[in-house]
């Protein structure tokens, strides 16, 4: 704000002084005023370029933009031969291990496969540890988590 009152005040003299000396030269003193306030109009609509709290230059970096969790999971599938990379087979695995947890089975524990195979169908926990899963395998397993009735509750 104070610089805001010292630039006026220095713009207030400097025109006074050109519009004196302009003056002596034989310009209508009208003429002078219209120029000045003209010029004091343009350094008013232009004060956003020279009144910033930081500096423009160096100019900042753009962001680099990432996907979305989503768009990176689904790069992790092979169109060529629809084989699932390990982060989206972990990314599922947790989920099916979370749905699982809330109705009190293990997806690790031998004495609640006979549950789990009841529950959801077989071949859900062999696909989930095969070495590789395809892009095909992973949907049966997804389609059998939605599946799940949400009424289950923990025995």
């Amino acid at each position: 704000m104070k610089g805001r009152v010292v630039l006026g005040l220095i713009g207030a003299v400097a025109s006074v002084a050109l519009i004196a000396v302009l003056a002596s030269f034989g310009l209508p003193p009208s003429f002078l005023a219209a120029w000045i306030l003209l010029i004091v109009a343009v350094g008013v609509a232009s004060r956003n370029l020279f009144d910033e709290d930081e500096p423009s230059w160096p100019p900042a970096r753009p962001s680099q933009l990432r996907g979305s969790a989503i768009s990176r999971l689904a790069w992790t599938i092979n169109r060529r031969t629809g084989v699932v990379a390990a982060p989206l087979v972990r990314r599922v695995r947790s989920v099916v291990d979370h749905r699982l947890a809330l109705r009190g089975l293990d997806l690790d524990d031998e004495t609640h496969h006979a549950r789990i195979d009841e529950l959801v169908g077989p071949g859900l926990r062999t696909t989930l540890t095969a070495r590789e899963i395809r892009r095909e395998e992973l949907d049966r397993v997804l389609d059998a988590m939605d599946r799940l009735p949400p009424e289950l509750e923990r025995e």
